[in-house]
């Protein structure tokens, strides 16, 4: 019971790292301000959290700066957080369209995995290749933005 109560606050911390990252906290502050609305957070996880998260978001700009042809470094690199499946995760978000009905599907996260590390280039290129597929039949790709990169060490 008390590890589902614990895993419950980490569960919200992490949802709201990036906002607080965004709005200008420090991981101090962001910890205390958890803490005052009641969210019980160990410390050190929450830190562990918050450079995870937070160098996942400054590492975005990296990736939309690149040019096609040149391959991230594994200082670009995000350790996975399970060190499971294949050697390399690439992260998009995508935007999807769907002409039936009009509608645009923003923001949408899409991972593809590899064991060689892919250029930009290529990695976008797989992800075109990947929503071609049968299972996104019907769907346009309009846009990706190549987020992470995770590594297994």
């Amino acid at each position: 019971m008390v590890l589902e109560i614990l895993s419950y606050a980490r569960a919200i911390g992490r949802s709201v790292i990036k906002s607080l990252f965004d709005a200008g906290y420090s991981a101090n502050a962001g910890l205390n301000l958890l803490m005052r609305e009641g969210a019980g957070y160990r410390r050190q996880d929450f830190l562990a959290d918050w450079r995870e998260l937070v160098s996942t978001a400054q590492k975005e700009t990296f990736f939309s700066s690149m040019p096609d042809y040149v391959r991230p470094t594994r200082a670009m690199m995000t350790p996975k957080a399970f060190p499971v499946g294949e050697k390399y995760t690439y992260t998009f978000r995508v935007n999807l369209y769907d002409p039936k009905t009009g509608t645009l599907f923003e923001d949408q996260n899409y991972s593809i995995s590899t064991d060689r590390i892919l250029a930009v280039g290529e990695a976008e290129e797989e992800l075109q290749d990947r929503l071609s597929e049968e299972q996104y039949e019907g769907l346009e790709y309009t846009a990706g933005l190549l987020t992470s990169v995770k590594r297994r060490e």
